[in-house]
This record gives C-alpha cells, structure tokens and sequence, in this order.
C-alpha cells in the first residue's frame, strides 16, 4: 500500500488539493457480506481495505465538483478499472451515505478501492439520518418507516411465516444496500440491492406488478426475473392474462412486491392433494395416497419407486384418493419427440399444444444430428387424458417417428 498511497499523495499535492488520507480496513460484518455475495473465502477475498481520500468542504467549489476534480487527477495517474466508477453522490444510500468510488490499479497490479468524499459525507456515513439536521429528510424517513410498520402489521396476519415474514419485510425495505433506477421518463425508484424487474414493477404501481410480463433493461428485452442494477433505466411490458406465480415468491427482495405476491398466491385455493415431488402424478394416472404427518394427503403413481417403499413400511397410512382434473389447475408435463427434419416442423409441434390445445410452452429444445431431431418440450396439461391426446395428434405429424412421455 505505501507505494500507491505516495503516488496518491503526490498527485493530489501538485494539483494544490486540500485533503487528508487514510486506509480504512471493513468491519468483520462487511467482509462476511462479500464473501456470502462473491461465495470466496476470507483469504481470496479482494477489497478487504481501501483507501479514503477526504477532503474539507469548499464554499467556491461544490463537494461533487470536487470530487470530479480528485477523480479526474487519480485517472490521469492510475489506469481506471472499467465499470468501477459508483457515484454516491448523486444516488446515495436510504441511510443518507454519499461518496464517489473507483477502482485504481496499483504499480504491483493489484486493483486499489478508492473512496473519494467531503468532511460532511464522512459525518453522514457514520450518523445516517441523525447527521441530516434538515426536518424535512428526518421527516419523511420516519413516515416511510412508519407507513412500512403500518403495512406489515395490517397484513401480516394473511403471510403464513408470521414474525419472520415481518422481520424480513422491514430489513428488505430498510437495508442499507440499495440501487437506483429510473423509468423511461426519468423517474427514480430507490430498491433494495438485487432487486429483480418485478420489484421494478411493484413499486410503479401494484397493478403494474401483477401483470408484469417483460421488461426493457436499457433497452434490451429482459424477464420479469432480470436482476436490476444502478442506474438502470427500465421499461415495464404488461399483459392482463399474467399474474403472479409460485416462482414469484423467490425472485422479489422489496417489500412491496413480496407482500402482493404472497398475498395474492396465498389467497388462490390449495390443491386438495400433494403431489409426490419424484413421480409427479397428473390427474388419470393410477395413483395412490397416503397421509402425512402433517395430515395433508399425498398422492403417488402406483409404479413409484416412494409409493413402492412406503406402502411396505406404512401400510396403514395408506387411503383412497379422487385426484381428479382440475379446469384451474396446470400440471407440468414433458415430451421426446423423434423425427425427420423438415420445414415446419417445429410449427407444426407447436401448433399442436398451444393453438389446438391452448396450453403454454414452457420450454422447448432441439437437437438436429444427421436429419434427425430431437426435441423435448416441457408444457403445461390439466390431466392424463389430455396429455395421451396431445401425444397421439403429435405421433400423426408427418415425418414424427416417436413420441415419448415422461412426466416432471
């Protein structure tokens, strides 16, 4: 560290810069938080320490000009790690924290953190909202802290997790990570770091997020699912047919967007039955049934290598089951299908699922080798015979010579 922080110091000093230096190593529980988030070790974390340059504030020049000018001076020295430039200023932290980091590289070719920031920031970092004696900033964190608290307390009674729920609720909306990212017009949402495009969503409008179907992450087609970064600018694509889904539950990190989420999924009516995670069973199947510890009921293909084992250890848990269709409910299914290249034939596999039967396509894959294709389609039925249906119209395409199912 001695060479670069000389270099450091005799840049800053030959450009008349007012500033004091200091190398800051992280708390124990920042560096926990790194290596959780880059899934290394302690002993190949990188950015365990970096260097803080502080400087007095400046009644001609503004702190972020300042901070520009000592950017500037750094780069013309130091090679700049491309995409390392955080601009706190402009976008600080919910906690008030605000600063301007870049990423150098050293002489001994080691990238160096580098925290650029006034007197006053250093204050606000380490006081939060406390150092901020305008009313107006205290005042409006405490009524979304307060409207947060309201929130959880009224609607933490329909989430089945109860006190955990509420707990995380309040950590996802208050963290101090967080990112900033606009809408087409300019306007900005503050979410918690990681947030995906539904957060994005959720936070324009509720209704917004129910029926998130794309987005546009600067400008380029992205899921509903993107994880968002800052500075992003996003573009949200509704469809009224879409609605939250389980796979939701796990992709949203704001509270607004996990309340709705759980709240909606929560409210849809349960499956009267479990199916066996192994064998997946769809209504037509011959199935069996068995009750669980917990009192539901779950239900087991006959041939089912579980059902098979249980059935001789827990002969008495046995019961008889009506596990029939559904018009609401979509179990997963998935196909092989063997054939004779060809044009259209893809158009033609297609065709058969979604237009004749109006099921969505999950997944589709194709593998051609020698005029030979290969495609599995993974998809959605709402029992056995409409599965053995959708497999004989598929058989009948010219140029199919097989079609085989296995269930998901």
């Amino acid at each position: 560290m001695a060479s670069f922080s000389t270099r450091i110091d005799e840049v800053l000093n030959a450009n008349g810069i007012r500033y004091r230096r200091e190398v800051a190593y992280r708390a124990p529980y920042s560096l926990y938080r790194k290596m959780k988030n880059t899934k290394v070790d302690f002993e190949h974390l990188v950015g365990r320490h970096f260097t803080r340059i502080v400087f007095p504030e400046d009644v001609y020049v503004s702190e972020k000009n300042m901070c520009l000018n000592i950017y500037s001076y750094l780069t013309n020295c130091f090679r700049e790690k491309p995409g390392s430039m955080v601009n706190y200023i402009d976008q600080p932290k919910s906690n008030g924290y605000q600063s301007f980091h870049v990423h150098l590289l050293s002489d001994y070719g080691v990238w160096e953190e580098v925290h650029i920031s006034s007197e006053r920031m250093i204050v606000n970092s380490r006081l939060g909202c406390v150092a901020r004696r305008r009313e107006n900033d205290i005042s409006a964190w405490i009524d979304a802290l307060r409207n947060v608290l309201r929130d959880v307390a009224n609607n933490s009674h329909e989430n089945e997790d109860g006190e955990s729920f509420f707990i995380e609720s309040v950590r996802s909306q208050f963290y101090n990570d967080d990112i900033t990212c606009y809408t087409p017009q300019g306007r900005a949402l503050r979410l918690p770091k990681n947030s995906t495009v539904l957060d994005f969503a959720y936070n324009i409008h509720t209704q917004v997020g129910m029926h998130a179907k794309y987005a546009k992450v600067n400008g380029h087609l992205a899921s509903v699912k993107t994880v968002l970064h800052r500075g992003d600018c996003v573009e949200i694509g509704t469809d009224e047919s879409v609605l939250p889904r389980e796979d939701w539950r796990d992709c949203a990190k704001s509270y607004k967007a996990l309340r709705h989420i759980h709240q909606y999924l929560d409210r849809l009516p349960k499956p009267q039955y479990d199916r066996c995670p192994l064998c997946h069973p769809i209504p037509g199947e011959e199935v069996i049934g068995f009750t669980e510890d917990n009192g539901r009921i779950s239900v087991h293909r006959r041939d089912c290598a579980d059902a098979i084992a249980m059935s001789s250890r827990y002969g008495d848990s046995i019961v008889a089951v009506d596990f029939q269709a559904e018009e609401s409910i979509l179990y997963p299914a998935s196909i092989t299908v063997h054939a004779v290249d060809r044009q259209h034939l893809l158009s033609d596999l297609i065709d058969s699922i979604s237009n004749k039967f109006r099921l969505s396509i999950n997944n589709l894959h194709t593998v051609t080798e020698d005029e030979i294709v290969t495609c599995t389609v993974n998809f959605f039925v709402h029992s056995y015979d409409e599965l053995q249906t959708i497999v004989n119209t598929i058989s009948d395409i010219p140029d199919v010579d097989e079609v085989k199912y296995r269930n998901e």
